[in-house]
């Protein structure tokens, strides 16, 4: 502790015990450590002595780790000081008698060195008298150059020299001594700013500056003299016998035999500013950096500093090779233009510092103006350019990794750097984006205002097919590619993007309605980088009335509900007396053969089904669009095979009514179809049973096989009628119900309403038992087969009726016969051949007995196919199917 205060106890030093520590000083050898750099006041001559009378060596001494040196000594003092200094003088020139005079050594080092040359200035400049204070100026005189040169020589060697601390460095002792002469706020200030100052990084010396601090705030003097008291005291005196006259390390050392001075560097600095070679600094393919010339002998220091410079210049030349490649490329995009462009214009102001510089080098030569002049140096340069730097750095990162990149990809790869921890790379990667995405939101504001892509190189994340007519628009003719997405905007708001266009688009060319476009892109379009809520709420809004109005023109200018309503009524026959009457008017000409049957004549039946029933009120516009389409036919078909009802559609309606559902709805129509001619036959069946029951069920043989039909066909009406309603109502019906709720409300885009269709469709297939070909559907395939049994049945029972009736003629004819026998008989007549008449005309036993399998066949077969679909439908996931089954066995129960 009390080495800290060391400074203050040497300066209160009596003037009585200052003669005997000079004394004790020049006693001391040459190995000695050399005496403490003079204070003004100890420079000033003595009473009675000139200073120009002083020998070379005779510069005031101080105690050994003094931290100051007192004012002169009396006269008797003094004069014994000068007989030591008198006598050491004297050994000194016995031992060295070849020795250099300090003025000459002196003048040699300032005219081989800058340093030296700063040095003397700024030791010229403290011993002026226009440096004293106001008070002392009268008293002052001019110091001798003798006097100056001896200064100079120990400033010299105070520089050259390996200095340490006397003193322990405790800042926690000096924060107590700085915070013990302060007051309330006052010592509350001292304590942030010593906070703060511990903060610093940048300063190594903490305690030494606090130290500095402490010192000055003891002096009342002149703020030189505190400074130099304090900075003598913290450091003891260099030792004579390691350093000569001074030491000159080694960097002083190259800087002595340095042959280019500083401005020399600093023009060279500048070509490499510029991306080209100086005179003494070059580019070196090798290391790939610019590298000063290895054979000059310039201080490490200094190197080292022109090597950090020339990182801007190489930085420069990297950045402009980039340059000057991607604008020689053809195939240069607009956003890579305006990516480039932007870099450009951020190197115009890196010329601009540069020709700044240039300018001040120009009018302040280091040469011919003073030390404290606002000149260009080596250090001044190379902190006038860490903005500059730091900006070359980012471009060069930007321009390596985007020169792959193109379109939406690229401003996403800059766009991945705003999100850096730095907030300067943050706010100037921004600033940069701002430029380099104006093409793409003036893309952007074309597309989703007037529907116009204007992307020659293919940039925009929407691209074209020419190869597309305006008939296939909405699902051909523009395609979205993610890839080029920028990264700030999300996919489902690419997806809106994407669709506003295309709506807009299809409303002009497809719809025929270019009014509501015009009128659309009077839109405001101020929306620029950085607006992502200003740029969702605009993207919202046009999404929203573009689609409303798309919608709008289908459902109202092209009655699409009336299409869809009418495809429920005709193809899923869902008009039951159009239905009825038309397969009443087309059986006998369906059951012949598929070679025999004609579209021209199926047409004018379809005809005369619309006038003889309730279609015939709807528009005239569907009903020209029904018509009758043959299937190909396979061998073995018959005009029920074959034949379907057909529903034309045209453009815009085609865009939502596609190729794919069409083909969706003849299958539905197939499968209706078969039920309905299926239920037909059971009908004919029914009547016919109807007229003849009550007569053939007394025909002995056949009693039991008619009520076995009887039975059958109870369990197979049954059956349709249970599947019929499934379908028709339960299906359909709420399939058609949710498609009409969505057609109410006219939410959504164009994309939506093709999906709700196609939900429509496909909710009918899987319910309805369809959902997959007949081949992978074994439901659908059991049912057919219950269909054909159920077709077949019918050709069963009529020819078991058919075998009745003949029983039941015959019987009524052998009746008559006998009669005829009888009379035959009585009178003598012959009646053979009405007896070989009756015999022919009943049936044989054989067509009996084969008649009899097919009815049993039948039934096995059925039975057998209806257990087999009820074991299905029990084990399917859907629930709808499993109560279906349920309903569908009370056959199962009948029988």
């Amino acid at each position: 502790m009390s080495q800290q205060h060391a400074p203050s106890n040497h300066a209160r030093t009596t003037t009585q015990q200052r003669p005997h520590a000079l004394q004790q000083q020049q006693q001391m050898p040459r190995t000695g450590p050399a005496p403490p750099a003079p204070t003004q006041r100890d420079l000033r001559p003595a009473s009675g002595h000139r200073p120009a009378q002083a020998p070379a060596s005779s510069v005031a001494a101080a105690s050994n780790g003094s931290a100051g040196v007192a004012a002169a000594p009396a006269a008797a003092g003094a004069s014994g000081a000068a007989r030591a200094r008198t006598s050491s003088a004297a050994a000194d020139a016995q031992r060295e008698p070849a020795r250099i005079p300090p003025a000459a050594r002196s003048q040699a080092a300032v005219d081989s060195s800058p340093v030296a040359r700063s040095v003397m200035k700024l030791t010229t400049l403290f011993l002026s008298p226009k440096t004293a204070s106001t008070a002392n100026l009268a008293q002052r005189q001019p110091p001798s150059d003798e006097y100056i040169q001896r200064v100079f020589q120990y400033c010299m060697r105070i520089l050259g020299s390996r200095i340490s601390p006397t003193i322990v460095s405790d800042e926690a002792h000096v924060t107590a001594l700085m915070q013990k002469q302060g007051e309330g706020a006052c010592s509350l200030r001292l304590s942030n700013l010593l906070g703060k100052l511990s903060d610093k990084s940048m300063l190594h010396q903490h305690w030494a500056v606090m130290y500095l601090l402490l010192a000055l705030s003891e002096r009342h003097d002149s703020p030189i003299d505190a400074i130099v008291r304090c900075i003598a005291g913290c450091y003891a005196a260099p030792r004579a016998s390691v350093f000569s006259a001074y030491y000159t390390p080694k960097h002083v050392e190259d800087a002595l035999k340095n042959t280019l001075t500083e401005t020399d560097i600093i023009h060279d600095v500048l070509f490499v500013f510029q991306g080209v070679d100086g005179k003494h600094i070059k580019f070196d393919d090798e290391s790939d950096f610019f590298v000063l010339d290895p054979s000059l002998t310039v201080p490490k220091p200094t190197r080292e500093l022109v090597r950090h410079l020339c990182e801007v210049g190489w930085l420069y030349r990297k950045i402009n090779q980039q340059l000057k490649t991607a604008i020689q490329s053809p195939s240069l995009g607009l956003y890579e233009q305006s990516f480039y462009s932007t870099i450009q214009s951020e190197l115009v102001d890196y010329y601009r510092l540069v020709a700044m510089i240039e300018n001040q080098l120009e009018t302040n030569e280091l040469s011919s103006v003073s030390f404290f002049a606002q000149g260009v140096t080596l250090r001044r340069l190379f902190v006038w350019v860490q903005g500059p730097l730091k900006r070359l750095r980012n471009l060069s990162v930007l321009s390596e990794s985007c020169k792959s990149h193109k379109g939406g990809a690229l401003i996403s790869m800059v766009h991945n750097y705003v999100s850096h921890g730095d907030p300067g790379v943050h706010d100037y990667i921004r600033k940069l984006l701002l430029e380099i995405s104006r093409p793409f939101y003036r893309m952007l504001q074309r597309w989703i205002y007037e529907g116009e892509l204007e992307d020659p190189f293919g940039e925009f994340f929407v691209t074209i097919d020419p190869s597309a007519d305006d008939s296939n628009l909405w699902r051909s003719k523009y395609l979205l590619n993610y890839e080029m997405v920028p990264a700030f905007i999300s996919k489902p708001l690419a997806k809106k993007v994407f669709l506003i266009g295309k709506s807009l688009n299809f409303v002009r060319h497809t719809c025929n309605d270019s009014t509501y476009a015009a009128t659309w892109s009077k839109q405001p379009t101020d929306v620029q980088y950085g607006d992502l809520k200003k740029l969702e709420f605009s993207i919202d809004s046009a999404y929203q009335t573009s689609s409303a109005h798309l919608l709008s023109v289908l459902f109202e200018k092209y009655r699409l509900a009336e299409h869809l309503q009418a495809l429920k009524r005709y193809v899923l026959l869902g008009q039951g007396d159009f239905v009825q009457y038309l397969m009443d008017s087309l059986g006998p000409s369906l059951s012949k053969p598929a070679s025999t049957i004609y579209r021209h004549n199926l047409t004018g039946t379809l005809e005369s089904a619309i006038r003889s029933s309730n279609a015939q009120y709807d528009n005239p516009d569907i009903l020209k669009r029904l018509d009758v389409r043959l299937l190909e036919a396979s061998g073995g078909d018959t005009g029920w095979d074959i034949f379907a009802l057909d529903y034309h559609v045209d453009s815009p309606i085609n865009t939502i009514l596609t190729p794919q559902a069409m083909i969706t709805y003849l299958k539905l129509f197939t499968f209706l179809w078969r039920l309905k001619r299926v239920e037909h036959a059971l009908s004919s069946g029914w009547r016919k049973q109807t007229k003849g029951s009550k007569s053939l069920r007394s025909v002995p043989g056949f009693t039991q096989e008619i009520q076995q039909c009887f039975v059958l066909r109870s369990e197979m009406v049954h059956f349709v009628n249970q599947l019929q309603h499934y379908i028709l109502f339960e299906v359909i019906e709420c399939s058609w119900d949710e498609l009409s709720e969505f057609i109410r409300k006219k939410t959504g885009d164009l994309d939506v309403l093709i999906a709700a269709h196609n939900k429509y469709l496909n909710a009918i297939a899987l319910k309805g038992l369809l959902a997959v070909t007949s081949a992978k559907n074994p439901i659908a395939v059991k049912l057919f087969k219950i269909f054909d049994v159920i077709l077949a049945f019918d050709q069963v029972q009529e020819s078991v009726f058919r075998l009745a009736a003949d029983e039941q003629r015959f019987l009524s004819e052998q009746s008559s016969s006998k009669y005829q026998s009888d009379l035959e008989s009585q009178f003598g007549v012959l009646g053979k051949a009405s007896q070989d008449a009756m015999r022919a005309a009943r049936p044989s036993a054989a067509r009996v007995d084969g008649v009899r399998g097919q009815l049993q066949d039948a039934v096995d077969m059925f039975h057998t196919q209806i257990t087999g679909l009820l074991a299905t439908l029990a084990d399917h996931p859907d629930q709808n199917l499993k109560l279906l089954g349920t309903r569908l066995n009370f056959n199962e129960a009948a029988c």
